[in-house]
């Protein structure tokens, strides 16, 4: 989930990688259409971790860690 501000933070500090996502969060495949459209609860179990790392961008970008 935080690829993203990891490698803004090594780049910033002048260490290329190579970015190599694991152990992230997947759907079950296959998804029924009814899954896709209907609202559930399900919808808001990850927007922590969504929230917290776009939070976490913004504050790196201000404060020039990234």
């Amino acid at each position: 989930m935080h690829i993203k501000r990891a490698v803004a933070v090594f780049k910033k500090a002048g260490i290329d990688v190579v970015p190599y996502p694991c152990n992230y969060n997947a759907i079950n495949n296959p998804q029924q259409f009814f899954d896709s459209v209907l609202p559930s609860y399900k919808a808001f179990e990850g927007w922590d971790n969504y929230l917290k790392e776009v939070i976490g961008l913004w504050v790196y970008k201000l404060t020039g860690k990234a």
